[in-house]
């Protein structure tokens, strides 16, 4: 988490930064898999909370674009909804609310409408690995 959670706090510090500008460039240098796969370590740290919407809105932008994931897509679906569960909204409000940004994320992830009536925390696949993320 070392390149991601550092990029995350620059561009939090400094406004003439943007996160998806700075996550575009180090994914030309090491590759949208290895952004992925540090951006859902993120989620699955206690330590790093506070940047789980970030590391959220990463998977999601990839997930809009139609990038390939290094990771199942029902185990990041389960994964981003286990955050939700331990830190509400993912610790935003209002237009960035964590909710939405799940949802949104799932739905890219899922191939479904953002208006569908799939409940993700009643699949019992999904179910079974937010259980096993404890």
């Amino acid at each position: 988490m070392n390149f991601l959670a550092g990029t995350i706090v620059d561009c939090e510090r400094n406004e003439a930064l943007e996160l998806d500008e700075e996550i575009e460039k180090i994914a030309q240098e090491i590759g949208w898999d290895n952004v992925l796969k540090e951006a859902y370590l993120t989620l699955a740290s206690y330590k790093v909370m506070g940047l789980w919407y970030a590391a959220a809105s990463i998977i999601g932008w990839a997930a809009e674009d139609g990038l390939k994931m290094p990771i199942p897509e029902k185990e990041i679906i389960a994964r981003m909804y286990w955050c939700l569960a331990k830190y509400e909204n993912l610790g935003m409000t209002g237009v960035a609310d964590g909710e939405n940004l799940v949802w949104s994320t799932t739905c890219s992830l899922a191939k479904i409408s953002y208006t569908s009536d799939w409940q993700p925390m009643e699949d019992p696949e999904i179910q079974k690995m937010v259980e096993s993320f404890g």
